[in-house]
């Protein structure tokens, strides 16, 4: 099996944004955008021998607990 490059990973991230316009691209492997205190994207997870990836779609909240204290 071939092992990707650096710019094999750039070509892979370019074609997903393609798909995908909404998100910009955070780093290679790496699709992001931000709406408000949400951060929604594709991580692009390579094997450890580097030789295939898999999609794995993510949603974080930015957002901190506030305790009201009485």
């Amino acid at each position: 099996m071939n092992k990707f490059s650096a710019s094999d990973k750039k070509k892979i991230t370019k074609d997903w944004q393609v798909l995908f316009p909404e998100l910009g691209i955070y780093k290679p492997m790496h699709l992001l955008n931000r709406l408000g205190p949400i951060l929604v994207g594709i991580a692009l997870e390579t094997d450890s021998g580097n030789s295939y990836y898999k999609p794995l779609f993510h949603v974080h909240n930015l957002c901190r607990e506030f305790l009201l204290l009485a």
